[in-house]
């Protein structure tokens, strides 16, 4: 995937700005599929918004870019530089150095500013011979527990930078206007819109998340124990949504399974999809197989689903990715736990 060419500040350069005055400051850390960081990220937001602190977003070490000091959500999205009184920080590049550093405690910090050779020397004599001296160079990490305590209080600890890494998903009515504030980078909506010339305007948005047979009973319960009744569950979701919408013109199939797609292209010859590569191993996460353009193309999707009339959602748990478009779309159908198709408002 072609990268944004921004000219990144120095390490030194960025901590220097940061610590000018007295901000505090929130790093959200997360590394799964694109669905769950950004719901991640939305609460670090929702933490920031009640704390007074500013947020780093820091998608680095992402397993979408082959560059591990790319910062990923700076190349896949644009954020506002401010919500709600929220300042959002989404820098370029965060080199290995800048996130133990952003990680550690103040005066760790100021070492660095200081020298940076130095600030290494001490981390390598107390790591290796010395580990009785203060441990100021450990890093900041909170717990789930704490850290949905604090979400849910707002209390601020008097650390200048704290980090989150858990998905939390408790706060979704909270979440709602920074989740909508978020927008694919300029190149990547490009590209939505060009694809999406040869949709027709009137659409069924269909989310299929498929997982082979040993990840069945730890992700979706009984969902994906029979295929052939689950492609059909999805087809009677796909006809009802159809039913719903008038002047209905189209399908948009946005799913991780190549098995789903031909299955579901045999009974709606009309669905359309953007071209990806699925990899060839259907044990891993398509990100997890090195798959060239394949944040480039889970972006598309996402945002292109946010544009259609209906979404149909196959299952309905432990999937984020379609979560936003349903923040978008006027009807959503999903099936339900207890009966087949359950076709419902989710006007958000």
């Amino acid at each position: 995937m072609e990268q944004r060419m921004d000219i990144a500040e120095s390490d030194q350069a960025i901590l220097k700005r940061l610590l000018v005055g007295r901000e505090k400051y929130l790093l959200s850390f997360r590394n799964c599929g694109l669905g769950d960081n950004l719901f991640a990220l939305a609460h670090g937001w929702l933490y920031c918004k009640k704390a007074g602190r500013s947020l780093i977003i820091d998608h680095a070490q992402s397993r979408y870019m082959d560059d591990p000091q790319v910062n990923s959500a700076h190349v896949l999205y644009e954020f506002p530089a401010e919500m709600d009184g929220v300042r959002i920080h989404s820098f370029p590049r965060l080199t290995w150095g800048m996130r133990r550093v952003l990680s550690s405690h103040r005066w760790a910090q100021h070492l660095y500013l200081i020298s940076p050779r130095l600030y290494y020397l001490y981390r390598t004599i107390r790591h290796r011979w010395l580990k009785f001296l203060p441990d100021a160079l450990h890093e900041i990490d909170l717990s789930y527990e704490e850290e949905l305590l604090l979400v849910r209080t707002g209390e601020d600890p008097a650390s200048r930078f704290i980090r989150f890494q858990g998905c939390h998903c408790h706060f979704t009515g909270e979440i709602r206007g920074f989740l909508r504030s978020i927008r694919p980078s300029l190149g990547i909506e490009c590209e939505i819109s060009s694809f999406l010339r040869d949709v027709p305007s009137r659409f069924v948005g269909v989310h299929v998340r498929y997982y082979s047979p040993q990840w069945v009973e730890f992700r979706h319960g009984d969902y994906w124990h029979d295929f052939g009744k689950a492609i059909a569950e999805i087809a009677a979701l796909i006809n009802e949504a159809i039913k719903g919408v008038s002047s209905y013109s189209g399908i948009l199939l946005c799913t991780n399974s190549d098995l789903v797609e031909r299955a579901l292209r045999d009974i709606f010859p009309q669905i359309q999809t953007i071209p990806k590569d699925f990899g060839t191993d259907p044990t891993l996460e398509l990100q997890d197989q090195h798959i060239a353009d394949c944040g480039k193309h889970a972006v598309m999707e996402m945002f292109s689903l946010c544009r259609a009339t209906a979404l149909v959602r196959y299952p309905p748990t432990q999937s984020w990715f379609s979560e936003l478009a349903a923040l978008h779309v006027g009807c959503v159908s999903e099936p339900s736990s207890t009966s087949g198709a359950n076709l419902h408002p989710e006007a958000l």
